[in-house]
């Protein structure tokens, strides 16, 4: 019998130890789960701020071209406003008619067409 109560608490030892070691295996891995959870949320966090720049450098952008667009319809305005003019001259003013009328050599209108491209430079 002394044998038997001897066993039994030998075995019960040995599964407490077990229990012990599978203990510190699971503390060992939660821990390198939280190291990694913590590694993750770092990395998100750098990822948010690199979205937020690059949102942020988009809405400057947008905001450029919406200034240039208007800088083009400013422009394109102000010509065909001068168009005009030049052409409402041209009918009602007879010292500028005989101007106006002069043929633009081709060169010129290369340099200042919309297809033509170029500038005058």
């Amino acid at each position: 019998m002394k044998y038997a109560i001897a066993a039994l608490f030998g075995g019960l030892f040995i599964a407490i130890i077990f229990l012990g070691l599978k203990c510190v295996d699971l503390k060992d891995e939660l821990a390198v789960a939280r190291t990694n959870t913590a590694i993750a949320v770092e990395a998100n966090k750098n990822n948010m701020a690199t979205i937020e720049t690059l949102l942020g450098e988009l809405d400057k952008q947008n905001q450029l071209i919406k200034e240039i667009s208007d800088s083009v319809a400013i422009i394109t305005r102000e010509r065909d406003d001068a168009r005009n003019a030049l052409n409402n001259m041209a009918a009602e003013n007879p010292e500028v008619k005989p101007w106006a009328a002069t043929p633009v050599p081709d060169n010129i209108w290369r340099l200042f067409s919309e297809n033509g491209g170029g500038n005058a430079n």
